[in-house]
């Protein structure tokens, strides 16, 4: 791989995982750019998946720049790096895959088993959820914006079945249900703003929720302002990805004639080929490495000792 070549692919990579939305410079420290201890790790993984090539967290974050990361790799990337290590880009499972299922990652897996109320006393699994007040909000167009994305990002339309493996269906789900207080006093609209966390936030509900695993609701109040609320089941996204479902339901809302920024890589494809991943010298390589530290934990710290807080007088 070229110099030019190299230096688009590593502008790439820090673009995907960076917040905010301020031009990328490449003499800016990454640490700048808000590259949390999350967006450095995935840069990690995006570049080893890449170009094959390990760098280490501590020194992307000790205020590391682009032009000193393309630096870095340029001098470790193989010219044929195709030739030296296995393809780890996901193999394109078809134009159509028509439903087809695909299996869990871990973490889906993880998440799946722990709501289970036979194998635990807490089976609420694991929920995102999240309020935005909006001044003058339009529930027609937050709701065809919300359509958009359902329709756009493949993950809104996941169904689990009973075998353990996961399928996209061809649509799901896309309604908001709209509560109008136009004309509620604030006490009144805040109380009922409270009532409707609370009972989206209810573990007793969520276990047995169905499918789709979230709930968009909006709540109107005095003088147009509005309140949205999202509640969303882990297992379909974490922090990260949560953040670039909200970007781009706020494009379709704000511009909605503007089309969503396409995936990369379709859902299906970049988990066949994390399953794949696990056939490798790489994967095998970092299991045996984990297994081995494992295997060997450090001594047990002593405990610290706790005395009872004395109780507070009154």
């Amino acid at each position: 791989m070229n110099h030019d070549d190299l230096a688009r692919s590593v502008v790439r990579l820090v673009g995907e995982v960076r917040s905010g939305g301020a031009e990328l410079s490449l003499d800016t420290p990454l640490r700048e750019y808000g590259l949390a201890s999350l967006a450095a790790t995935r840069l990690v993984l995006g570049i080893e998946a890449a170009h094959g090539v390990r760098i280490a967290v501590d020194w992307l974050g000790a205020g590391a720049t682009t032009r000193q990361l393309i630096d870095k790799l340029a001098e470790s990337v193989p010219p044929s790096p195709g030739a030296d290590r296995p393809d780890s880009s996901p193999a394109p499972s078809g134009p159509d895959p028509g439903g087809e299922p695909f299996p869990l990652t871990p973490v889906q897996q993880a998440y799946l088993v722990g709501r289970d109320p036979d194998l635990g006393p807490d089976p609420v699994g694991c929920r995102l959820y999240r309020e935005f007040a909006l001044p003058a909000l339009d529930p027609v167009r937050l709701t065809a914006a919300w359509r958009r994305l359902v329709a756009h990002h493949d993950i809104l339309r996941i169904l689990i079945d009973d075998d353990g493996r996961q399928r996209i269906a061809p649509e799901a789900r896309a309604d908001i249900p709209v509560h109008d207080l136009a004309g509620a006093e604030p006490d009144t609209f805040a109380r009922h703003v409270r009532e409707v966390r609370e009972r989206l936030t209810d573990p007793a509900p969520l276990q047995a929720a169905g499918w789709p695993p979230y709930t968009v609701e909006v709540s109107l109040g005095p003088d147009g302002a509005g309140v949205v609320h999202l509640d969303i089941d882990a297992m379909l996204t974490d922090g990260h990805g949560l953040g670039v479902l909200l970007d781009h339901w706020w494009l379709g809302y704000e511009r909605p004639d503007d089309p969503l920024p396409p995936s990369a890589v379709p859902l299906r494809d970049a988990v066949l080929s994390l399953h794949a991943r696990r056939s490798t010298p790489v994967h095998r390589e970092d299991l045996d490495h984990w297994c081995d530290r494992l295997a060997h934990p450090a001594p047990a710290a002593p405990a610290a000792a706790r005395t009872r807080p004395e109780p507070r007088p009154g």
